[in-house]
């Protein structure tokens, strides 16, 4: 195991990133110069025009997508849904299109900035999207309903909603950067507690100096074993592709939710890896819907109105990530997911069958996330308990 130590105050290498933010300006520049010949070249420009309230929209979707665990289209499939009342398939679509452009956008600037992600568990991930996308988009979402399409979304996004509300303050406190003291002993891979806030595996014969930032396999990550990462990743990303082929989200929020409740993952690398898994799960989703065909021109329209704003938006929300206090930005998000659940349930007929599907999605839900969070306690004996964390605006401030 290689072990990177980064001294704080010490000058870490920048020009290798500010080098490789070239990537990031090249795909920004090579999409402006594409929509450009197809909106001014083609004459679509009266058409996109029209589209307008959904770049307002993607303003908010692109900067939720890009600081959450939530793909742009939590926000964008709600509002077309109930709102603007277009079908589930082409809101998912759209959510896909979208998020296809401005997470890969997320994406690239997360990589080019280096920011730590769980790469293990990633590459495995979008390995079981690509099943759970393909299983899901030819033999599942085409035999939903409409109304439990809808249902589906919001209590998803409730469960998460209860989840992030219940244990914010624990979860926040978990750091994957570890600041070591001097008087932390070094032996053959064992677990060092740092200020009773989270653990991370140090590797041998390396010894620990006065406030140094210990890295395993990249900046602050504290690994996973591999084979456990590789049915990790791929239980996610199948779970997660399929029900991303039906709304068109749910790979980022399962992925994310695993990382966290049973590997105790810190949320700034939690969050990078979960923008990464959707992003590369909807370009494989829009690559699949083309090949059916089944895109409509109505969303093309909406992605070329949106295109240009949520390809900054969603790396801008990849920044503020990094600068507003995590308890905050999980507490807003929380309360959007509560009213777009409400606003779910007040737009649809309330029929027996509806209500039944709801209580037994939001209870399984429940159960699942309770056995996991239990399981990662177990596995991580030395997590506090939720009364006793430090304010998560404090750990921000000290692994920044």
């Amino acid at each position: 195991m290689t072990t990177t130590l980064f001294a704080l105050g010490e000058e870490t290498p920048a020009k290798a990133p500010r080098s490789l933010m070239r990537f990031w300006y090249a795909y920004i520049g090579a999409f402006l110069a594409v929509w450009a010949v197809l909106i001014f070249g083609f004459g679509l420009r009266p058409a996109v025009l029209q589209q307008w309230p959904i770049a307002i929209v993607m303003t908010l979707g692109s900067l939720v997508a890009g600081a959450t665990p939530m793909g742009g289209g939590a926000v964008s499939f709600p509002f077309l849904v109930l709102w603007l009342h277009i079908s589930p398939n082409s809101a998912r679509n759209f959510a896909l299109v979208i998020q296809a452009l401005g997470m890969t956008s997320a994406m690239i600037f997360i990589f080019c900035r280096r920011v730590p992600v769980q790469r293990t568990v990633l590459g495995w991930t979008v390995v079981g999207a690509a099943a759970g996308m393909f299983i899901g988009t030819l033999g599942i979402a085409p035999h939903i309903a409409p109304n439990f399409v809808k249902l589906t979304f919001a209590c998803m996004w409730m469960s998460f909603a209860i989840l992030t509300m219940a244990k914010t303050g624990e979860f926040c406190s978990v750091v994957g950067a570890c600041p070591v003291d001097s008087e932390v002993p070094t032996r053959k891979s064992p677990l060092v507690e740092i200020t009773g806030v989270g653990v991370c595996p140090v590797d041998t014969g390396v010894a620990p100096r006065k406030g140094l930032l210990v890295g395993i396999s990249g900046i602050g990550v504290c690994p996973i074993d591999r084979r456990v990462a590789m049915r990790a990743g791929l239980l996610v990303g199948i779970t997660g592709g399929i029900i991303a082929s039906i709304i068109g989200v749910g790979v980022e929020m399962t992925l994310y939710v695993v990382l966290l409740l049973l590997y105790r993952c810190d949320l700034k690398i939690a969050v990078p890896t979960a923008v990464s898994a959707m992003a590369v799960t909807s370009v494989m989703g829009v690559a699949g819907h083309l090949a059916l065909g089944d895109i409509p021109r109505d969303v093309v329209m909406k992605f070329l109105a949106a295109g240009p704003i949520v390809i900054f938006g969603a790396p801008i929300g990849t920044y503020i990530l990094t600068v507003i206090p995590r308890i905050k930005t999980l507490y807003v998000i929380s309360v959007l997911c509560v009213l777009q659940f409400i606003w779910t349930l007040y737009s649809l007929q309330r029929t027996l069958a509806e209500w039944t599907f709801v209580a037994v999605s939001m209870a399984l839900a429940g159960t699942v996330f309770f056995f996991m969070y239990r399981h990662g306690r177990r596995e991580s004996p030395s997590a506090p308990d939720s009364s006793s964390m430090p304010d998560s605006s404090s750990m921000d401030a000290a692994v920044s």
